[in-house]
């Protein structure tokens, strides 16, 4: 394999094309993605985790569905990039009314600046000569290995705010999947970040799930705005383990729904006891 197929060849890469490139490079893309499943495959958590043979044997014989849940997140992220000042207003005042912190708005505000080189390294991911690559995967593979190992030993434990065990774990893989594809996309978003993680190494990337909590405001405005490729996502994001990925409440449906205009009376008494 040439450095260049390595690599996914992306230093020839310009930004607006990836769907493009990706079409075009297609099959030495699968040959790379195949390489990278069975190297994931090798480790530990894999190897000991059952909950994960599915996703692997999926991946393993269909290496283009890797490759195009793939090209997906790449055109998310970069979707929060090109979120307008409006959308983020609203995202904005969605979150303070759930309480929550460190959606789009407040990683825009943060991490507005680091576009180029966040786009930069996802378009790199999965290079097997990639240091960066590597090591994000290496670490996402020992926290996983954390989750599997502590939901052993402690099965009534859950991740809190404040626990400094849940820091050290991606989670959500544990509590099972009805379908391989779940845990693909788990891994595939999780890869992400921790590889993103390693190539900003911020303190606003300290806090896992940084990337992916940001996202899921792009997911779920986007996707009720059926917005592609938001849309095809949604239902899996919004639905609950072992059905989906479990990332975004029914509560934040229901308040972007509210702004949306798409609420129907059942949403807006929903809403009043949030």
């Amino acid at each position: 394999m040439q450095k260049e197929e390595q690599n996914f060849g992306f230093h020839q890469y310009h930004l607006p094309n990836s769907t493009k490139f990706m079409l075009e490079n297609k099959d030495q893309l699968i040959h790379t993605v195949s390489q990278n499943v069975i190297k994931f495959g090798e480790y530990d958590v894999v190897q000991a985790a059952s909950l994960l043979d599915a996703s692997l044997r999926m991946a393993r014989e269909h290496p283009e569905k890797v490759l195009r849940s793939f090209a997906i997140y790449d055109r998310v992220i970069q979707d929060l990039f090109d979120l307008k000042p409006d959308e983020l207003a609203l995202i904005k005042r969605v979150n303070e009314k759930l309480g929550k912190n460190r959606g789009a708005d407040e990683f825009m505000e943060t991490m507005g600046s680091e576009e180029t080189k966040i786009l930069y390294a996802v378009h790199h991911a999965g290079g097997m000569q990639d240091r960066v690559s590597q090591e994000g995967i290496t670490e996402l593979a020992f926290m996983m290995k954390n989750a599997a190992q502590l939901k052993q030993k402690e099965p009534d434990w859950k991740p809190t705010d404040g626990d400094p065990r849940s820091d050290t774990v991606i989670w959500g893989f544990v509590n099972g999947a009805n379908d391989p594809n779940i845990n693909m996309h788990f891994v595939i978003c999780h890869g992400i970040e921790r590889i993103l993680t390693q190539a900003s190494p911020l303190e606003y990337t300290k806090h896992k799930d940084w990337l992916l909590s940001a996202l899921t405001d792009v997911v779920a405005l986007r996707g009720l705005q059926g917005k592609f490729p938001e849309t095809k996502l949604l239902s899996l994001w919004g639905q609950k383990r072992p059905d989906g990925l479990g990332w975004i409440s029914q509560s934040r449906q229901n308040e972007y729904n509210l702004h949306l205009g798409g609420a129907n009376e059942r949403d807006y008494l929903d809403a009043l006891e949030k």
